[in-house]
């Protein structure tokens, strides 16, 4: 009786240790050793109780090998095409709060800029005010197959609301998009790189002159990459038919389409449309690229062609960021003198080591072609600092900028530029600042969230 409860007692343990670890394993043959030593199991039993626990443990072994293959099956399924059975979650500071199931993605976000904003004025028109600068809203994800991929975005201003983007992007092959909707018009570093991304809190006046702005139309667009390792050199490439007539107009006021085409050179690896370095890195890295743009307009029944281009350049190095653009347009008026205008900026700004404190400068001048507006030349000086708490960069920060617009020579008669700008971005009346403003200084605080 009891060599028999000690029998079935080491079987239990056999059973019990089978799927152990192999150090463990080894204990359970030392107990079959010691019972067999003691002549509590013959040599037989011995040999057939090792037999069995060596099987027991070959077939764990099996069983792991294959839940293991079956978690990483798992794992790369769900990576890929999401959680079939619910929503999956995420939150990135820039780009919002994201819903994703499979070949489905949603992400809801918004900009909010707030700033203390004053000016002075040389005809003493003073102004101290704080204000709402941007408050946008949006959505843009993935949808149907793989591939493509949507944005809406609005715009508030006091109780309107303006539509800004509406559209959607496929990837044809490698190298090939198309973009069909409202969307910018591919012209100009600065203006394609968002206000949210912007080292100071505007665009230069250059950009907001010269640059078309958002439209509607189709574009063929990519930066193809010449190899695998991100400093392999890129081309960007983009071409666009649009109607001309600027933001929200469902229509063309003539028979005649905009076409813009856009080059870019990247010969140490593509650099993206944000201003400051926050990657850093010791080698340096640069981009120049060009992009030209016509188009016809109907105002007050007349046909005016415009034809403008521009280039720009950008260059990093650690914590250095430095760009610039210059802008030329030919105005073809029926029945007017032709004007040419152009204009040019250069702008940089150094980001310390710890990502969270940044110095910046700019200046700009347009020349207005004076035999057609009256005006000489503007120019604009800016300088400012940045602080991104915690190093959260763009889409946390605060900046303090102070600067001057100043206009050489007014134009008395009242006109205004005859450069076709549906949309002005900068912060005072535009039209104001050309025609009889010659001097305005301006201080300006500004905090920023893009959640």
């Amino acid at each position: 009786m009891r060599r028999a409860l000690i029998v079935s007692t080491a079987i239990l343990v056999l059973f019990a240790t089978s799927a152990v670890m192999a150090g463990e394993q080894q204990v359970s043959d030392r107990l079959l050793e010691i019972l067999k030593d003691r002549q509590i199991i013959s040599e037989n039993e011995y040999v057939e109780l090792s037999d069995i626990a060596d099987q027991m443990q070959d077939d764990q072994t099996q069983v792991d090998q294959r839940l293991t293959a079956l978690d990483s099956s798992i794992t790369e399924y769900l990576a890929k095409e999401g959680d079939e059975a619910g929503v999956a979650t995420k939150h990135k500071m820039g780009s919002g709060f994201g819903f994703a199931t499979g070949n489905f993605e949603l992400w809801v976000g918004g900009l909010f800029q707030f700033e203390y904003f004053g000016i002075t004025r040389k005809d003493a028109q003073n102004t101290n005010n704080f204000r709402v600068k941007e408050a946008r809203f949006y959505f843009k994800g993935k949808a149907f197959v793989e591939g493509f991929t949507y944005k809406f975005q609005w715009k508030g201003s006091g109780s309107a609301v303006t539509l800004l983007d509406a559209y959607g992007n496929y990837v044809v092959t490698e190298g090939v998009q198309i973009r069909m909707g409202q969307f910018k018009v591919p012209y100009s570093r600065q203006e394609l790189t968002s206000s949210s991304k912007l080292q100071l809190m505007n665009r230069s006046i250059v950009v907001d002159v010269f640059a078309p702005g958002r439209d509607i139309g189709i574009m063929a667009h990519d930066v193809y990459h010449f190899g695998e390792n991100p400093d392999d050199m890129a081309l960007e490439w983009a071409f666009g038919l649009f109607n001309g007539d600027g933001t929200n107009v469902n229509g063309n006021d003539n028979n005649w389409l905009g076409w813009v085409v856009r080059l870019g050179f990247h010969p140490m690896g593509a650099v993206g449309y944000g201003e400051s370095n926050f990657a850093g890195g010791e080698d340096v890295k640069f981009a120049v690229a060009g992009s030209y743009y016509s188009v016809r307009n109907r105002p007050a029944g007349t046909t005016v062609k415009n034809d403008l281009w521009e280039i720009d350049a950008v260059v990093t190095w650690a914590g250095l960021y430095a760009e610039g653009e210059y802008h030329n347009a030919k105005i073809n008026p029926d029945g007017s003198s032709a004007a040419d205008f152009s204009g040019w900026f250069v702008q940089a700004g150094y980001l310390f080591a710890d990502n969270e404190f940044e110095i910046m400068a700019r200046y700009s001048m347009i020349d207005w072609d004076k035999d057609a507006t009256g005006l000489k030349n503007s120019k604009e000086w800016v300088v400012g600092a940045a602080w991104y708490p915690e190093g959260f960069g763009h889409p946390f920060k605060v900046v303090l900028q102070i600067g001057e617009f100043k206009s050489d020579e007014a134009n008395q008669s009242g006109g205004s530029s005859p450069i076709t700008k549906p949309e002005f971005d900068y912060d005072i009346d535009f039209e104001e600042f050309v025609t009889y403003l010659e001097r305005t200084r301006f201080i300006r605080l500004s905090f920023q969230l893009d959640w």
